[in-house]
């Protein structure tokens, strides 16, 4: 849809970053509720994805909505301090979710910081290269002027990684062991076999799904500021002004279709 409606030959489009964040709190309170209410897992689940899904569908509908009536230039009109906090409040998760990866540990809350407090070489390992490559990345992205130099390295950082490995003489089941590399899925499943875990639509705990709407409105907020902000950075690169309602009323076109098919919020990717 983006690249067939937007009024940008490139555009291209992605899940949001800042919207997957209300989505996941959407997902653990629905399966928490869910759960205290005596439902099966295949059901928890199911319940958790249709709301998710239907979060998805709303926001899409509700940004179009923004874009339909012309609200653009009010989205625009935020404070500049809410800007800076809503991009902090995007890095501490990006951090997280970082340090998370990186560990294999779970970052949480700021409680959860403190599993870092142990003397464990392995783990300290796990988290000085995964900032010393942070730190690498963003100095390539930043210094180094050529298109190929980011695709480059994250070509060429697993090459040397496994080339160090063997050089060390540590085996591929070694390191999955050790938390480096994850474990394949022995059974993966095709890609259609995702909508199987609806289970039919069959003991959907609906109950829960109206708790969710203070959630769902700070995730539409967040969508529609964050593609605002999304359009007003690639108009910066235009020599032509863009219809800001128009780019609008196609990520929520875009944003309708993924909920329907049990995607998640996205906007621009550039």
């Amino acid at each position: 849809i983006f690249s067939l409606v937007s009024s940008l030959p490139f555009a291209v489009g992605q899940v949001q970053d800042v919207g997957l964040l209300f989505l996941s709190q959407i997902a653990t309170h629905t399966f928490y509720l869910a759960t205290t209410a005596g439902h099966a897992y295949p059901e928890v689940l199911a319940t958790v994805l249709v709301a998710c899904a239907g979060a998805t569908a709303i926001t899409g509908a509700l940004v179009w909505l923004v874009g339909f009536l012309r609200l653009s230039g009010y989205v625009q009109l935020l404070p500049l301090p809410v800007v800076g906090g809503y991009l902090g409040y995007i890095g501490y998760f990006c951090l997280a979710a970082g340090a998370s990866l990186g560990t294999g540990l779970t970052i949480e809350g700021f409680g959860t910081w403190s599993q870092f407090f142990v003397l464990d070489a392995v783990l300290w390992s796990k988290l000085g290269l995964s900032l010393v490559f942070a730190l690498f990345l963003f100095c390539v992205a930043y210094r180094v002027e050529h298109v190929a130099a980011l695709p480059t390295v994250l070509v060429a950082t697993p090459i040397f990684f496994f080339i160090v490995l063997w050089i060390a003489g540590v085996s591929l089941e070694e390191a999955q062991d050790g938390g480096w590399i994850p474990r394949p899925d022995p059974d993966p499943a095709a890609g259609w076999e995702c909508f199987h875990l609806y289970n039919g639509f069959q003991g959907i705990a609906w109950h829960t799904l109206p708790q969710q709407i203070p959630k769902i409105v700070g995730l539409v907020c967040v969508v529609a500021f964050g593609s605002v902000l999304d359009i007003a950075a690639i108009q910066t690169e235009q020599p032509q002004p863009l219809d800001f309602d128009g780019e609008l009323r196609m990520i929520g076109v875009s944003n309708i279709a993924s909920g329907f098919s049990g995607g998640f919020t996205g906007s621009y990717l550039f």
